[in-house]
C-alpha cells in the first residue's frame, strides 16, 4: 500500500503543472463585476501600433478573450512562445483598463472606475462624417468606435480615464490619419464631441 501512496505522488510530482494568467475584476466599491470581457494580446511595438490603428483594420487581434464569472474571476492558460502578454479589461458602464504582465502570473484584483457611455460627433465644414475611425487612449489602454451614418459614436466617459484623442477617416481604400489631440480629462461636452475634418485631417475642439 506504501508502495502504491509513493508511486501517486511520484507520478503526480512528475506531471507539468499549467500556467496560468489569472485575476479577478473588481468595481471601486470591492465588488465583483460579472460578465467583463477581457482579453489578452501579444505585446506590440509603438511603430506596429500605430501603423495597426491607421490601417484598414484597426481592432487588435485577440490571443484570447474570457468574460468573467459570477464572483469577477477569470483565468487563462499561457499562451505558448509568449512569454509577456498585454490583458485589457472591458465592461458596460466602466472604463477600459489595461496592463502588461508575465504569462503565468496573477493580475490580482483590477478595479474598474465607472464611465457611463457618452456620445461624440465627428464632422466636417459642419456636415456629418460616417465611418470616422475615433480613438480615445488612456494611461494605460485605449478605446476604438467608429462613427455611424450621423457622425456619432460612443465611447466610456472620456473624463474619467483618457487623455489623448486620435481621429482618421476611410476615403475609399486609404486611410487618411488625422491629427492627434491631447486632452485635459475633461471629455466630451454636453451635447458631445465635435471635430472639423479639413485639409490637415481631424481637429478636435
Amino acid at each position: 500500500m506504501r508502495a502504491r501512496h509513493l508511486s501517486a505522488i511520484t507520478l503526480l510530482m512528475a506531471l507539468p503543472l499549467t500556467a496560468s494568467v489569472t485575476g479577478v475584476v473588481i468595481n471601486t466599491d470591492g465588488q465583483p463585476i460579472s460578465g467583463a470581457k477581457v482579453s489578452i494580446f501579444a505585446p506590440e511595438t509603438i511603430a506596429a501600433r500605430r501603423t495597426r490603428l491607421f490601417s484598414k483594420t484597426p481592432e487588435r487581434t485577440a490571443i484570447a478573450t474570457r468574460p468573467t464569472d459570477s464572483k469577477g474571476s477569470f483565468s487563462f492558460d499561457s499562451p505558448k512562445d509568449q512569454p509577456i502578454v498585454d490583458l485589457r479589461v472591458e465592461a458596460s458602464g466602466f472604463a477600459p483598463d489595461g496592463l502588461r504582465l508575465l504569462a503565468d502570473d496573477d493580475a490580482g484584483a483590477i478595479a474598474l472606475t465607472t464611465a457611463p457611455m457618452q456620445r461624440g460627433t465627428i464632422t466636417s465644414t459642419g456636415k456629418p462624417v460616417a465611418g470616422a475611425t475615433v480613438i480615445w487612449f488612456g494611461n494605460a489602454t485605449d478605446f476604438l468606435g467608429v462613427t455611424d451614418t450621423e457622425g456619432h459614436y460612443s465611447v466610456p466617459d472620456p473624463s474619467k480615464w483618457a487623455n489623448r484623442l486620435i481621429g482618421s477617416v476611410s476615403i475609399g481604400t486609404e486611410a487618411r490619419c488625422g491629427t492627434e489631440r491631447r486632452r485635459d480629462r475633461q471629455g466630451p461636452r454636453r451635447g458631445g464631441e465635435r471635430a472639423d475634418a479639413g485639409r490637415e485631417g481631424f481637429g478636435h475642439h
